[in-house]
């Protein structure tokens, strides 16, 4: 099990589990509302101790060949791409396949690039079907009220993000219709 740590100040921390059955201890121990819901994340070893600050954690990658629970409904429409090359592409190829925006129960597959305090980021491809533009916007809502918003890491394992240090949430394409007291404007 390798963990890498980023942190809102732009570091990140590595550590690694070799042990199989302590890896497997750590992975029921990581569940998304714990995770990020105490003062302070400890990483330990016989070797080294070392307190993080859970308000200077962005997010935690976790990459292991144990099966990692995942929400269904992230886990079968969500995918996460490492390389920006591509998911510029993809996204790029989306919007000019939808023109303007995505209509109330089109099939949306839809590019969000989560911000992260230390200028880290997170690059995931959406697969959904909306009956309504509320529905997105609700479901996005939901999201971030938590402590925690967790992914499947394409390399297997997960990847788990911190929603206090999310700084923005960028959706392309964007939608034919907002809800009520969105700012109608254009990115330069």
């Amino acid at each position: 099990m390798e963990i890498t740590v980023y942190l809102a100040n732009g570091q990140s921390h590595a550590f690694s589990q070799p042990d199989q059955n302590v890896a497997r201890m750590v992975l029921a121990d990581l569940m998304p509302g714990r995770l990020f819901g105490s003062s302070s994340i400890i990483f330990g070893s016989g070797a080294n101790c070392t307190l993080l600050k859970t308000t200077s954690v962005s997010r935690i990658d976790v990459l292991t060949d144990a099966p990692v629970p995942i929400a269904p409904t992230i886990r079968d429409s969500a995918r996460v791409i490492e390389s920006n090359d591509e998911f510029s592409l993809r996204a790029k190829a989306a919007v000019k396949a939808l023109g303007d925006g995505v209509a109330p129960g089109q099939a949306y597959q839809g590019y969000l690039r989560f911000e992260l305090t230390g200028g880290h980021s997170l690059l995931v491809e959406l697969e959904r079907v909306l009956a309504q533009q509320a529905q997105f916007f609700t479901n996005l809502h939901r999201l971030v009220e938590g402590p925690a918003i967790m992914f499947p890491h394409p390399r297997g394992g997960a990847i788990f993000l911190n929603v206090t240090n999310i700084v923005s949430v960028t959706a392309s394409p964007g939608f034919a219709e907002y809800p009520k007291g969105t700012l109608l404007a254009e990115p330069r």
